[in-house]
């Protein structure tokens, strides 16, 4: 099975474009201005381990495959407890298009993200693939403390992919799901994405788990039973 192996005892998980739409959309939003500080945190490319960004050289390989320019393969969004917006503990990470304004929105006292999400899948503004500005969402459960995947639209649900017969469970507004799999597939609209959690050896899981506490307590909130894995 599929993973990503860390050092990084705050890397919890990658987020893997599934998909020709998906690694095109994330190709393009590489390339584009509209990739900022706030949003170039969450992707890295071609496994590198600075974030994405204008610097980063166009690979020959992928540009004779007709690409525009990054190894698509290569390119992912990584989930960490190293965030460089401050926020409570269970809001956990947007993802969407986002706005195409400047400011801050889709959180309470306009504290969040800039354009409103962490995660961009396309280019704030495009209508392409039917990507919602927050379409998604990511967090750990306030209460257990294991990661959900929330639907944030009820005409557009995300679609969680499970392994049995009965098919995708639909996501909507509010409704969540355990990431409970090793690799986790879903569909936002038409884009397709497998979140992959990361290995960790007994003693980096443990400061991983010391870390995401940490941030439990700072929010108020009790700790989880310790017999609860954090992913």
């Amino acid at each position: 099975m599929a993973s990503s192996v860390t050092s990084n005892t705050s890397e919890f998980a990658r987020l893997y474009p599934l998909g020709s739409q998906a690694a095109k959309a994330l190709d393009l939003l590489c390339n584009s201005e509209d990739l900022d500080e706030h949003h170039r945190h969450f992707i890295t490319v071609k496994d590198r381990t600075q974030p994405a960004g204008p610097l980063l050289q166009k690979s020959s390989a992928s540009t004779e495959r007709g690409s525009t320019g990054l190894d698509l393969r290569e390119a992912y969004y990584a989930l960490s407890l190293d965030d460089p917006v401050e926020r409570p503990f269970h809001q956990g990470w947007l993802a969407g298009k986002g706005s195409a304004l400047s400011g801050k929105r889709g959180f309470r006292n306009d504290s969040g993200p800039p354009k409103g999400v962490d995660i961009l899948l396309i280019r704030p503004g495009n209508k392409i693939y039917g990507v919602a500005s927050v379409h998604a969402r990511i967090s750990f459960h306030s209460k257990s403390g294991v990661l959900m995947l929330y639907g944030a639209l009820d005409n557009a649900p995300v679609e969680y992919q499970t392994h049995d017969s009965s098919g995708p469970v639909l996501l909507s507004s509010k409704r969540g799901h355990v990431l409970y799999q090793r690799t986790n597939a879903f569909s936002v609209s038409q884009l397709q994405y497998r979140l992959v959690f990361s290995e960790f050896s007994p003693e980096s899981y443990l400061d991983f788990e010391k870390k995401r506490n940490t941030m439990i307590e700072r929010s108020g909130l009790p700790l989880p039973h310790p017999g609860l894995s954090a992913v």
